[in-house]
């Protein structure tokens, strides 16, 4: 039974796919979802901070100054780390044989740790990588869902269908 808001024009939404994510996938899914924008603000910080530290050491102020640049010098590269201690720790969870169903009503997903089904409308976000797409539950968490898992005319129905499904929850949302 299709939701109404979600209707297609030639009939209900119903793909599979099974899938395994491998670790390096999982790891450039954790990178889209964390997002370059904060990234990138991550390593600009890393300049202004070192930049700010060495003034206040040339100024006289050798205890801050040095807090400053050893915060500047450590910001950048301790948030690369922490995306990849991240996706290490996590990947046991994610990186395994995974069976997804796409329906109009729900995401289905089945592994040998846990079956769930989740409603569209429980998403805040859907987004799209050239390898993912990345349904958000919370601002740092989405769901990770391959590609390759689908053949090329299942991957065009999931993408109308998505566009759609986030056009809707974006209304839903605003109003």
């Amino acid at each position: 039974m299709a939701s109404g808001l979600l209707d297609r024009k030639d009939g209900p939404m119903d793909i599979s796919g099974d899938y395994e994510l491998t670790r390096d996938e999982f790891k450039r899914a954790m990178g889209a979802i964390i997002g370059r924008q904060r990234l990138i603000i991550i390593w600009m910080m890393t300049p202004v901070l070192a930049a700010v530290g060495l003034m206040r050491v040339t100024s006289g102020d050798a205890g801050f100054g040095t807090f400053l640049l050893a915060c500047g010098l450590l910001c950048g590269p301790s948030a690369i780390w922490q995306v990849a201690r991240t996706a290490r720790l996590q990947a046991p969870q994610f990186c395994v044989p995974t069976a997804v169903r796409l329906t109009n009503e729900a995401y289905h997903v089945k592994t040998a740790l846990y079956t769930s089904i989740r409603s569209w409308a429980s998403f805040l976000k859907i987004r799209e990588t050239r390898e993912f797409w990345l349904l958000h539950t919370h601002q740092r968490f989405a769901v990770i869902i391959p590609k390759r898992a689908f053949d090329a005319a299942q991957q065009r129905e999931i993408n109308d269908f998505l566009r759609g499904a986030s056009t809707t929850a974006m209304r839903l949302r605003e109003a």
